[in-house]
């Protein structure tokens, strides 16, 4: 159909014009021509006249298609591991044969052909069903699927069928997703609505790191379902050596119960751990039996030593900081009025791993007290608090140069900690990054008078007014740190409420103690951020790479090689600030693995680092036994679909029959071309004017 920018009426007027136009051109020609030239050569005007002022009017020519969809419907494919463990019968047919025989029985009754999107933790539009996923994300295929229909495609949509067992483990509830998909939705429960006969191991509990000789406890949570009065063993074993045992027996219905374990090392290094219970008769899956761990053996526990000036509650809450976690041994004393330490340090043997100084030494600190320590002082990592008493000269004259700030003598002012941006690059900083905690903190007493930083000292925490609160040093491959405040109890007496904040100094204590008595003589360190990882989650590893002289290196290039039984994995980790280096390996396979990190500047090779972890076989998908039929309910509901079960879904053809929705659809595909830019009539009035210059021409006329 044409369509014009202006009334049709002026067409005509374009059409008298051109043709009187033409008639009066040739009605008086010299020479004269003949009247069948002029009516000839007139036709041939009168038509370029014509087009010409017409293209004046922007004609368009529009076209309509239309085209009749039969209803459709998608199906929206569970393709994840737990189809095959949630009841479902296989003894006559696989799971993949009956989904098969059920899209067919569809497809012949419905007047369109369904379209399956497998999904588990995302849609796979193209992929062939294997239920073999390790995540259920239901979320993902309600909003996925109707991506793939209109008006996203020219291919209307009208309902949905969710196959599943309705075990949604990753992702956010799909309830908002099924009211966002615009159809109804009828779910397939797949499987048993009640939960079948299973023991698993749950979860494994245990402390990363343990030492030689000293007894190493795990606690197994062992989960049953509809196991009462059943006698089960659960093992550690590492390798093929049994550690431990223990005879439990099941709880009625469904319940967890914790089985201490334990076993003593004998040498250092990466231990993998691994915990099984032995099966039930008619249970749903052995997948779940077992689950393994890696714990870092070391050689022996740190040692800290605390040194007090005076009893004042800050040296207690130190004291608990470090003794809450098992890899410190501390002792601690206070310096008496007559020189001599309340509990005496034993400085025959070795030299602590870490000196703590807290508001010592005072005025009254006697001079025997201050001598009793000053060889470790010089010598060894420190650590230094303020107190109410310390006297600032005496601090200076003890501790020298280890000290990062060197404060003139003034009272006490009420402060509040802020963390500077370079603590976020300090490898003391692990997990202390969440600001609004920080804000969550009480005022203590930070240090008066000036503070004179010394040079490559790192300020971590400031007051308001930008004085030091916490600084670190590293010089001479020797390590030290200043908080200059106290009253640092009360950051770790917070109410419930602000258990977040509570959990700060505890953690920033253990970790400048481990920073200050890291060996720099270990110049690579990287470790996974694991000991175990599940097979859906990245394996990633991070550390930090000095030079000779403990300093960060930035510019180092370090390879890392992941080693299984059947293949090794180069990696380059990548530099993230401050001399730490991150890597994320991707998902790996479960098994045991091994890794060797080597960092080079240059044609320098700074050292290498080496260790194990074990990636689990994801069992999530095994866990839950029986199908989620409250949750499909509710899917319904809130789409305008019914529920049915996997016995019963053959009859879902007739039940869309009789919704609304489930119409045949009409689309209208509408186009318009503008004649300005059709070729074909720019041509015709090219030949219509080269037509009318030839035959002039050949008339013998200008």
């Amino acid at each position: 159909m044409l369509t014009l920018s202006a009334s049709g009426w002026w067409l005509l007027l374009i059409a008298l014009g051109a043709v009187g136009l033409a008639a009066w051109s040739y009605a008086n020609t010299r020479p004269a021509l003949s009247r069948g030239w002029q009516w000839g050569l007139g036709a041939l005007r009168a038509a370029s006249l014509f087009l010409i002022a017409a293209l004046l009017l922007e004609p368009f020519w529009a076209s309509e298609q239309t085209t009749t969809h039969p209803p459709q419907l998608a199906v929206a494919l569970d393709n994840s591991l737990s189809m095959q463990h949630t009841g479902i019968d296989t003894t006559e047919a696989p799971v993949s044969e009956q989904m098969d025989a059920l899209l067919d029985t569809w497809t012949s009754a419905l007047d369109a052909a369904p379209r399956a999107y497998p999904f588990d933790a995302d849609v796979r539009p193209n992929a062939t069903p294997t239920y073999d996923g390790t995540r259920t994300n239901i979320t993902a295929a309600l909003r996925g699927v109707p991506l793939q229909y209109a008006p996203h495609t020219d291919t209307p949509l009208n309902a949905i069928a969710l196959i599943s067992d309705g075990q949604h483990n990753s992702g956010p509830l799909p309830l908002q997703a099924a009211e966002a998909a615009g159809v109804p939705i009828y779910p397939i429960v797949v499987g048993d609505t009640l939960p079948q006969r299973d023991v698993q191991v749950r979860r494994l509990r245990t402390n990363e790191v343990g030492y030689v000789d000293t007894p190493h406890p795990i606690e197994a949570r062992i989960r049953s379902i509809d196991a009462r009065g059943e006698s089960v063993t659960v093992t550690l074993r590492r390798g093929g050596t049994v550690l431990d045992e223990q005879q439990i027996t099941l709880p009625e219905g469904t319940a967890d119960q914790p089985v201490p374990l334990s076993y003593t090392p004998d040498e250092p290094g990466p231990h993998t751990l691994t915990v099984t219970v032995s099966d039930l008769p008619d249970q749903a899956t052995d997948a779940t039996n077992t689950q393994s761990t890696t714990v870092q053996i070391e050689d022996r526990a740190r040692t800290a030593w605390i040194v007090a000036g005076s009893a004042f509650p800050d040296v207690g809450a130190l004291r608990r900081a470090l003794d809450q976690n098992p890899e410190w041994e501390v002792s601690a004393t206070i310096a008496t009025p007559q020189g001599d330490l309340l509990t005496p340090l034993d400085t025959a043997d070795e030299a602590p791993d870490v000196v703590l100084l807290v508001g010592f030494p005072t005025a009254d600190t006697p001079a025997r007290a201050v001598d009793a320590v000053r060889s470790w002082v010089d010598t060894q990592p420190l650590l230094v608090f303020w107190g109410p008493q310390v006297d600032a000269n005496r601090l200076a004259s003890l501790a020298g140069t280890r000290l990062p700030v060197q404060w003139s003598p003034a009272p006490a002012r009420e402060v509040r900690p802020i963390p500077t941006s370079d603590a976020r690059t300090h490898p003391a900083w692990a997990d202390l990054n969440a600001s609004e905690a920080w804000d969550g903190l009480p005022p203590v007493l930070g240090a008066g008078g000036s503070a004179d930083v010394r040079a490559g000292a790192r300020v971590l925490l400031e007051t308001e007014a930008g004085a030091p609160l916490l600084t670190t040093l590293q010089r001479d491959r020797q390590r030290s740190a200043l908080v200059s405040g106290y009253r640092t109890w009360r950051w770790t007496t917070l109410p419930a409420s602000r258990s977040e904040s509570a959990a700060l100094w505890p953690t920033l204590v253990t970790n400048l103690a481990r920073w200050a008595s890291t060996d720099v003589d270990t110049p690579v360190r990287i470790r996974p951020d694991a000991p175990v990882f599940a097979g859906t989650e990245a394996v990633t590893f991070s550390g930090r790479v000095l030079d000779g002289r403990g300093e960060p290196v930035s510019d180092a290039t370090v390879s890392l090689t992941v080693t299984s039984d059947e293949d090794e994995l180069p990696f380059t980790m990548q530099h993230v600030g401050g001399g730490q280096y991150q890597l994320d390996a991707g998902t790996l396979p479960a098994g045991s693995y091994t890794y060797t990190a080597t960092a080079v500047r240059g044609d320098t090779d700074l050292g290498t680092d080496a260790g194990g972890f074990e990636v689990d076989a994801p069992n999530i998908e095994r866990q839950d036994t029986r199908a989620n039929v409250e949750l499909m309910e509710q899917i319904a509901t809130r789409s305008g679909g019914t529920v049915l079960f996997l016995e019963d879904a053959e009859q879902l053809p007739e039940q869309l029959r009789t919704h609304p929705q489930f119409t045949e659809t009409t689309t209208t595909e509408r186009s318009a071309y503008a004649l300005a830019h059709a070729w074909p009539l720019l041509l015709l009035i090219v030949v219509l004017l080269g037509g009318e210059w030839f035959f002039r021409k050949r008339q013998g006329l200008a």
